[in-house]
């Protein structure tokens, strides 16, 4: 997860001054258009923007840049940095950090970098090897300095029982932890790693903390999130009924073998979800996630029905296996379907989420919809729908600006197709 400051008054009030938003109404705006950057270009922003408190916005995007990598069929990406603008009218400037290289040094960085002592901590899907266009990715390190940062490799994933395409880390009790798509030898459906650091300067350790079967406790792991001491995981394929699990991972007491319990098991009798993705706890304990498929919308893919669906795990008063209770079911028009992000909450308790496209027709390219709590159940509010020409494909969880201004990534869409940064902004009194 994150760990930046959601909120930035700096950012949002700067942009909200240089914009003409309704009174009173959530107003769809392009903060900025990536098809604005020129050539070599950042292309398809991925993830979640990160707002500091200095008022600027840090982001991946999984192509762009200088660099040219097979894994994405194109440039290997870009860490960019969005300056706000420092006067009423004036344009949001770009920079990129960095242009990822591919080979031994990673290419296509495409989960959420994380913020530990002073340095931003990420994954490359593609690179890490010197033969040219191969490799199984990468852990890398950004060090901000005074004349810029430093790039580096931590960790070069092998593709054996060490794992192969990682993708989101976390942190839990000074320690990064992540996960990877693939690897952990002949059940090659991923695996829980950490990373530490070597004394004075050497490089980081790996350890493998969970390595999953691919049976009853699922496989490819989609999402990582630390809470109340323990790892928890959502994994899109495989477990008891073929839709995925939830799996919390308990770290020992003594030696090092971690104990694993499937908390639910997706596409049985009960739930209507499958695959689930990304996820985190809300202030109730209860785990609200989103599935890919599922619910009762008109959708179908690879044989499981539905267009998605938002949900709630209650844990149980005694045992292991948490209740499903559904939230929101997607419907592939207005709302679009396919969520991917975790819900995100303010404080009043409305859930906002993120929904990335279907190919029902008409196609769709995704929308942001508020789900306001009402008892025990949630009131949907469609704040949008995107269209291709203002961006789509918004995949990441959204952050806050003031008074429920919401801020995101679209990852394609806009001008030249290459993604937005958009706002969601009430109107504000800055």
């Amino acid at each position: 997860m994150l760990r930046f400051s959601v909120t930035n008054l700096t950012l949002a009030c700067a942009i909200a001054a240089a914009l003409p938003f309704a009174a009173s109404s959530q107003t769809y705006t392009i903060v900025y258009d990536f098809s604005n950057s020129g050539v070599p270009h950042v292309s398809q922003p991925v993830g979640t923007p990160i707002i500091t408190s200095a008022g600027d916005i840090f982001g991946i995007s999984y192509n762009g840049g200088l660099n040219g990598c097979v894994t994405v069929g194109g440039a290997c990406g870009t860490f960019f940095k969005l300056t706000a603008p420092a006067t009423a009218g004036a344009g949001v400037t770009e920079t990129t950090i960095y242009d990822f290289v591919g080979g031994p040094s990673g290419g296509a960085p495409n989960a959420n970098p994380i913020y530990v002592d002073n340095a931003f901590f990420g994954t490359t899907y593609g690179g890490g090897s010197a033969v040219p266009f191969t490799g199984n990715g990468t852990v890398y390190q950004l060090t901000p300095s005074v004349s810029g940062y430093t790039y580096s490799v931590i960790y070069t994933f092998q593709g054996g029982t060490d794992g192969s395409r990682p993708t989101f880390m976390t942190t839990l009790n000074g320690t990064m932890y992540g996960i990877t798509n693939f690897g952990g030898g002949a059940t090659n459906v991923g695996i829980v790693y950490s990373l530490t650091p070597g004394a004075s300067g050497q490089p980081y350790t790996e350890t493998i903390i969970h390595t999953f079967n691919g049976t009853s406790d699922g496989g490819v792991p989609q999402y990582i999130v630390a809470y109340g001491g323990s790892l928890y995981v959502s994994l899109s394929n495989n477990g008891a009924y073929q839709g995925g699990t939830m799996v919390e991972l308990t770290p020992p007491t003594s030696g090092n073998v971690w104990t694993e319990t499937v908390l639910f098991s997706f596409g049985g009798s009960a739930s209507s979800a499958y695959n689930p993705e990304g996820f985190g706890f809300g202030n109730d304990g209860y785990i609200y996630g989103a599935a890919e498929l599922g619910g009762s919308g008109p959708c179908t893919f690879n044989g499981k029905p539905g267009c998605g669906a938002i949900f709630r795990l209650k844990p149980p008063s005694s045992g292991s296996t948490w209740t499903y209770l559904p939230i929101y079911t997607f419907q592939g028009g207005v709302d679009s379907g396919a969520p991917y992000a975790p819900p995100a909450f303010d404080n009043k308790g409305n859930i906002y989420v993120t929904s990335t496209g279907t190919a029902v027709s008409p196609k769709s390219y995704g929308a942001v919809l508020e789900l306001s709590p009402a008892g025990d159940a949630f009131t949907p509010i469609l704040l949008h729908t995107f269209s291709e020409t203002e961006g789509g494909d918004p995949a990441g969880l959204v952050q806050f600006g003031p008074k429920g201004g919401i801020f995101g990534f679209a990852t394609f869409g806009g001008a030249g197709a290459n993604g937005v940064t958009y706002a969601i902004v009430p109107s504000c009194p800055c």
